[in-house]
């Protein structure tokens, strides 16, 4: 009995031992949450790269005319306006293709007149020859008429003795030619009806040409015409197409012959700048399109520009032993001081 009661005292000794490290346990538990709720999530840390500027949209300037360049007004760096010249052109030989083209439409015009006058005329009903052709054919068939009754006529007398047979055989022979020139007339009168129906049809077929060859003309009159209004050069002279712009290239000097097509400047849309940058592959994870970044060009650490990054590629290049991806960052408050092809230093806040 002795021993079952000490063996019942060990065992609540145990339990209420257990219990203590429990609640120990659960306060520890507890405390070390709270103390991780206090400490505040660790930022990401801000990336930072290298880049240049690069122009967001620029264009390149072509001779929409053959055309002879009789002054250049910008050099490559030059800042100018929308309503800046850029270029004047002899427009002599310009003039001389529209006066051309306009030659050569109103000769096609008067071409479709002068077809179309003919074949109406080959188709009127009261045509010469057709009705010509016709009167022959009536006038004709009004001599058979008239040798059909002499005949019977005469074949009458002679069943009646009244006439010999020489005269009966004259009167057939006089049946038969008529009816022979009857037949010749209406030959001649199909011959005539066939000629003009073909005639009809070639100078259908001619005035489609002429038709294709007008609209052929019109549509380079038009053509010359939206080029000249695209170039902006109706008094000879090409303006910059941008209201900031900024002249990076001149490819033609005074005195140089351009055709349609020639390069003549890359103007640089000066309000609409990008920082291209080669992102180390290791941050790829940290930044995203959309996140916000600090820019300082290194001709002026003092200057502060944002920007948000736009682009970053799909595909990653190799440069000796690093590993890149390109990444575009669209500047939002460029200046005239940012120009295309500053070195920059551009910080990314991942998240921002």
């Amino acid at each position: 009995m002795k021993h079952k009661l000490c063996a019942a005292a060990f065992l609540v000794l145990i339990a209420a031992c257990g219990a203590t490290d429990t609640r120990q346990q659960t306060g520890a538990a507890s405390d070390s949450d709270a103390a991780s709720a206090a400490v505040p999530a660790r930022q990401p840390a801000a990336v930072q790269i290298f880049g240049r500027v690069a122009a967001g949209a620029e264009e390149m300037l072509t001779a929409e005319f053959p055309a002879r360049v009789t002054a250049v007004y910008h050099e490559p760096g030059s800042r100018v306006g929308s309503e800046a010249i850029l270029f004047s052109l002899d427009t002599n030989q310009l003039e001389r293709e529209q006066e051309s083209l306009q030659t050569q439409l109103r000769r096609v015009e008067l071409q479709i007149d002068d077809l179309s006058s003919r074949r109406a005329i080959a188709r009127d009903p009261d045509n010469l020859e057709r009705t010509e052709a016709v009167l022959n054919v009536q006038a004709a068939d009004d001599e058979r008429s008239r040798a059909r009754a002499e005949l019977e006529r005469t074949q009458q007398l002679f069943r009646e003795a009244a006439v010999s047979q020489r005269t009966l055989d004259d009167a057939s022979e006089r049946d038969a030619a008529a009816a022979r020139a009857l037949d010749r007339a209406r030959l001649a009168r199909q011959v005539v009806e066939d000629r003009l129906a073909r005639t009809v049809r070639e100078l259908g077929s001619e005035i489609e040409l002429a038709e294709l060859e007008y609209g052929r003309l019109r549509n380079e009159i038009n053509d010359l015409a939206q080029r000249v209004e695209r170039s902006g050069a109706h008094d000879g002279r090409v303006r910059s197409p941008f209201d900031n712009g900024l002249v990076t290239e001149v490819f033609v000097t005074p005195g140089d012959r351009v055709s349609t097509g020639s390069r003549l400047a890359r103007v640089a849309d000066g309000a609409a700048l990008e920082i291209v940058a080669d992102l180390p592959e290791e941050f790829l994870l940290d930044v995203s399109p959309g996140d916000r970044s600090t820019i300082v060009p290194l001709a002026d650490r003092a200057r502060r520009y944002t920007g948000e990054v736009a682009w970053i590629a799909s595909v990653a290049e190799r440069s000796g032993n690093e590993t890149t991806i390109r990444t575009r960052i669209l500047v939002e408050d460029a200046d005239d001081f940012l120009l295309p092809g500053m070195n920059v230093d551009v910080s990314i806040i991942p998240g921002m």
